[in-house]
């Protein structure tokens, strides 16, 4: 371990130690003079059993070129079993404040990235990465913070195409704690080799001119808790699909969890229209992802008064393709305060309240199936059609359901009215309601029928009806229901 005893020393080029020599450093500054055309101001490649504790690399300010690739300030290469604590990476440009790569079972505690920035004729995707963490697992980030990126693009004032923190490829990983303030995008998990496997607890993302918080393309098996996004121009979380059409569907986002976490006045951005607290956004090649994201006590607050921008405390634009395996997008315990549209749309509950319209003639003493043919009154989960079997709900999970409905017959004072629910053909126990018609000349006679029951995948329900005055005799379908909700695993 070398000390540098709170010295700061210059240097030009890039600092490499040798392949497997390098055991630590502490207490010092390190000032860029004149970079290399591709640098990594400070450059660890193949070192195990390290330690990097209050050192602070400086670049020169400003930077006309560089890339993600090739450049950054802290630059951590096929390494394992190191720890480094209170880093610092500031006055860097286009590239990484500290780039890990491919390493292995490590940790990064306290670190600083701040005063990042770019002066670019034409600047794209990724210009600037804080800190960056890419095909590694098996580690932890420990309150960071990054802060203040600035450039130009073309002369123009912008801190589009940054990100705080951006993580890809990575597995069984944390970050908890810490901040980013003054980004385009807070935290950003991505890339075409997603990440499996994480938690990203207790941060704070403050002014992002998109995103607070990002999982896109394949991020999986993921729990973001306790976060809090503040003025996010898009949303303060984001949820999308791959941008790739090459992606798998098992490799797309999917199975995630957004838990205690509350985005405070959203929206503003042109880039993206649909501002809300939390959005999961559909892209063009695989219309059903995300899938299986779970949003649980989630708070969205826009307290701009006349002023907000925040359409809807949560969207989802994922529609339900109405097949058995579709892992749904839901939503539980959502406080929205001054959207200004709705608190939520678009989430899949497993409920549908289905109506019928005009008027059908039905047999004599037969049972027949009652058809919904009026727009559904709730429907998420494609669960009814009202223009192809609309007779039928489909049960896409297995639980319990509450199934109610009720049939409305014209005035006849003869015979007895029925109404029963059914199950793939089989008439559910207790389901069958038989009573006299209403003798008072002009009334209807509705009846009604209910049941709770545990249903299989792929079954169906309908709601069968029964009359035998001697004729036909007509419903009132506009006046009949049919009701289903999912109540329980």
């Amino acid at each position: 371990m070398v000390d540098l005893e709170g010295l700061t020393f210059n240097f030009d080029g890039d600092l490499r130690p040798s392949t497997g020599s390098f055991k630590g450093l502490m207490n010092g500054r390190l000032k860029l003079g004149t970079p290399g055309a591709v640098h990594r101001a400070l450059f660890l490649r193949d070192q195990a059993g390290f330690v990097l504790r209050k050192i602070e690399v400086i670049g020169t300010g400003v930077y006309t070129s560089g890339d993600i690739e090739n450049h950054g300030l802290i630059w951590i290469d096929g390494s394992s079993d190191f720890d480094v604590v209170e880093a610092k990476a500031s006055k860097g440009g286009p590239g990484n404040g500290i780039a890990v790569l491919s390493c292995d079972a490590f940790s990064i505690r306290s670190p600083q990235v701040r005063d990042l920035n770019y002066d670019l004729p034409v600047a794209t995707d990724d210009v600037i990465n804080g800190i960056r963490v890419n095909n590694c697992k098996q580690f932890s980030v420990t309150d960071p913070r990054v802060m203040d990126f600035t450039g130009k693009i073309a002369g123009s004032a912008s801190k589009r195409f940054t990100r705080g923190l951006a993580l890809a490829g990575n597995s069984r990983f944390t970050v908890i704690g810490g901040m980013n303030r003054n980004v385009d995008q807070g935290i950003d998990l991505t890339g075409s080799v997603g990440n499996r496997h994480f938690v990203i607890g207790n941060h704070v993302s403050y002014q992002n001119d998109t995103w607070g918080f990002k999982c896109a393309n394949t991020a999986q098996e993921g729990s973001i808790l306790g976060c809090t996004s503040i003025l996010a121009g898009g949303a303060g979380f984001v949820i999308s699909p791959a941008s790739e059409p090459s992606i798998a569907a098992a490799n797309e986002t999917q199975n995630l969890r957004i838990s205690d976490c509350r985005a405070i006045n959203p929206g503003g951005s042109p880039a993206f229209g649909n501002w809300a607290g939390l959005a999961i956004i559909a892209g063009h090649n695989k219309p059903d992802y995300p899938q299986g994201i779970r949003v649980d006590h989630f708070t969205a607050i826009d307290d701009r008064g006349a002023g907000a921008l925040m359409r809807y405390g949560a969207v989802n634009e994922i529609p339900h393709p109405g097949v058995v395996g579709f892992r749904r997008n839901t939503i539980s315990g959502l406080e929205s305060q001054g959207h200004t549209i709705a608190p939520q749309q678009g989430f899949h509950e497993l409920s549908v309240r289905a109506i019928g319209e005009d008027v059908a003639s039905i047999a004599d003493s037969t049972w027949t199936s009652v058809d919904y043919s009026a727009p559904d009154i709730e429907d998420s989960s494609a669960m009814h059609n009202p223009a192809s079997n609309a007779d039928t709900v489909f049960i896409w999970e297995d639980g319990v359901y509450s199934i109610a409905g009720n049939v409305v017959f014209a005035p006849d004072p003869k015979g007895m009215r029925g109404a029963r629910l059914q199950a793939s053909g089989e008439v559910m126990a207790g389901s069958t309601e038989l009573i006299a018609a209403i003798a008072t000349a002009g009334t209807e006679t509705s009846v009604q029928t209910s049941a709770t029951i545990r249903l299989s995948a792929g079954r169906y329900i309908k709601l069968e009806c029964f009359q035998n005055r001697g004729s036909a005799l007509n419903i009132h379908r506009a006046a009949s229901r049919l009701a289903v909700r999912k109540i329980a695993d």
